[in-house]
C-alpha cells in the first residue's frame, strides 16, 4: 500500500484507477520535501493522523516548511509542483519540470537544511569487491549447491 507520510491523496483514498505515474511523482515530492525541510509532507502524533491528512491532502504544514528551508527557489518550485493535490497538476515529464541547475542537484541534503555545512559528501560503495561468496545453507534451501546458484 505505501507509507501515509509520502502518500498521494489518490493513493490514500483507495482510488486505484486515477493512478498512474503521476503518484511516484508526489513520492518523489515528498522525498524531496523530506530532503528540504527534515520531515515527510503529512506529519501528526499518530498514524491515523497522517493517513487523513495523506487523504485529505492537508499540505499546508509542507508548503509552509519548504518556504522557510532556505532551499534553492527552483528546487521548491519543483517540490511544490510534484505535490499538487491533483494527479493532472503533477508534472508528467521531466521534459515539463522546471530546469533546475546541476549545482542544485549537486549540493547535499545536509547542505540544504544547514547553510554552515558544505563539506562533500564521500560517495557510497564498498572501496574493493567482495570476492568471498556466502556459505550454502542447505538445511534452509535444499536445492542450494556449493557457490550459491539456485537449481530450481
Amino acid at each position: 500500500m505505501g507509507t501515509p507520510a509520502y502518500m498521494p491523496p489518490e493513493q490514500a483514498l483507495g482510488e486505484i484507477d486515477n493512478m498512474d505515474e503521476r503518484a511516484d511523482v508526489f513520492g518523489l515530492g515528498a522525498i524531496l520535501c523530506e530532503i528540504l525541510t527534515g520531515k515527510p509532507p503529512y506529519v501528526a502524533d499518530d498514524g491515523t493522523r497522517v493517513f487523513r491528512m495523506a487523504s485529505r491532502g492537508k499540505l499546508d504544514g509542507a508548503f509552509e516548511r519548504l518556504d522557510h528551508s532556505g532551499a534553492d527557489v527552483d528546487l521548491i518550485t519543483l517540490t511544490r509542483d510534484c505535490l499538487n493535490l491533483e494527479p493532472a497538476d503533477r508534472p508528467r515529464m521531466r521534459a515539463s519540470w522546471p530546469n533546475v541547475s546541476p549545482s542544485t542537484w549537486n549540493r547535499s541534503s545536509r547542505d540544504c537544511v544547514n547553510q554552515k555545512w558544505t563539506a562533500p559528501r564521500k560517495p557510497l560503495g564498498r572501496k574493493k569487491p567482495c570476492t568471498r561468496l556466502p556459505k550454502p545453507r542447505p538445511e534452509h534451501s535444499p536445492n542450494v549447491v556449493r557457490g550459491g546458484c539456485n537449481l530450481t
